[in-house]
């Protein structure tokens, strides 16, 4: 019977190819371009799920989310990904326009290089 270091290094250990050091080739991906996404309207069921399935049809990731409802009103702000070619900032922008109305929010779709720019000294 073998010791657990020669089962790992039976497993796991490839003399054939040469060992890891330093850094490891990643394919190259597509650029992603980085929106924020704002939506405001009268609370109702469903609005969080609605935004976000129109951005995942868009085949857009989001990437980070935040809502409250105060006093009756929804805010939301979403951060959305995607790759560059697949999707454009127009685009997104009709989708979520259509949800809006939907909807009965207000969806504003923004560049994040607006909001970084603005806070440059």
């Amino acid at each position: 019977m073998r010791s657990g270091i020669e089962d790992y290094r039976s497993v796991y250990y490839r003399p054939d190819l040469p060992l890891l050091t330093g850094e490891v080739a990643v394919p190259d991906k597509p650029p992603r371009t980085s929106v924020i996404v704002t939506a405001l309207g009268p609370d109702k069921h469903g609005l969080l799920a609605a935004v976000a399935t129109t951005v995942a049809a868009c085949d857009a990731n989001v990437d980070d989310v935040s809502q409250t409802v105060t006093g009756g009103m929804f805010t939301m702000i979403m951060f959305v990904s995607f790759a560059e070619g697949e999707l454009t900032l127009a685009g997104l922008q009709e989708a979520l326009a259509r949800t809006g109305v939907e909807t009965g929010l207000q969806i504003t779709v923004q560049h994040e290089d607006i909001f970084r720019f603005m806070h440059r000294v």
